[in-house]
């Protein structure tokens, strides 16, 4: 009978003791919250996703920093100008009434390139053996503008015949500006001699990635060099 009783009295004070603890259990309430991550390249004419991870909410307005806004869940956006820009999400609970604003700045950079035209400061008067590249005139110059391994420019219909060789400086200027394809691959630009018919190479220049590169100004001059420093060429390129 005593046994009884203490079993009964442990199964008393267990209950009480769980009845308390469950007291002072207080659940966390969450509230209407405004979150998103932004993904993608951060430059113009790429697009950027943005995903929203806010919570409690079912209304929702972005504003884009650049006068566009969207009511999306996750939008997707375009920028065509370099700069600063403040994007905002503003969320909403319609059944309480509870807003949010977050708020994140983002720089956009140049997204394209264009090439106006190709400058040559210098090149070499003479091939590796010493020899002038033309035995009975001064060389018929032309380029040739290569994306890794594809030739994306023939310069061939650039040709200057008979080039002075005291006054190297050339200037190539395009018709049109040319896009640039993908400034994630690598450029070079090779130099030739063009004499009965065929070609002799001159050199060609260090490789640049123009994704690398940055500028303030829509308009620039980038210059490379062969890696013997012999040959200095100028691109004259523009930003958008």
């Amino acid at each position: 009978m005593k046994n009884s009783i203490k079993v009964l009295n442990l199964i008393i004070l267990l209950f009480l003791t769980t009845s308390c603890d469950n007291d002072n259990i207080v659940e966390q309430e969450e509230f209407t919250s405004a979150e998103f991550t932004i993904t993608g390249e951060l430059k113009t004419y790429s697009t950027i996703k943005f995903e929203n991870s806010s919570k409690l909410a079912n209304k929702f307005l972005w504003d884009f920093g650049d006068g566009m806004y969207s009511r999306e869940r996750e939008p997707e956006k375009i920028y065509t100008q370099k700069g600063f820009y403040d994007i905002s999400l503003d969320v909403t609970d319609t059944t309480t009434g509870i807003r949010d604003i977050r708020i994140k700045s983002v720089m956009i950079e140049y997204g394209r390139v264009y090439m106006r035209g190709i400058g040559i400061e210098d090149f070499p008067d003479t091939n590796m053996l010493g020899q002038k590249w033309d035995t009975d005139s001064d060389p018929d110059l032309y380029f040739e503008l290569f994306m890794e391994n594809i030739r994306v420019v023939d310069g061939i219909n650039y040709i200057i015949n008979d080039l002075n060789p005291e006054s190297h400086y050339v200037y190539w200027s395009f018709a049109s500006p040319y896009l640039l394809p993908d400034l994630n691959k690598p450029y070079l630009l090779k130099l030739f001699d063009r004499d009965d018919g065929e070609s002799e190479s001159i050199g060609y220049t260090n490789t640049v990635q123009f994704s690398e590169l940055t500028s303030d100004v829509p308009h620039d001059t980038i210059e490379v060099k062969s890696a013997d420093g012999k040959i200095v060429v100028n691109y004259f390129v523009e930003w958008e």
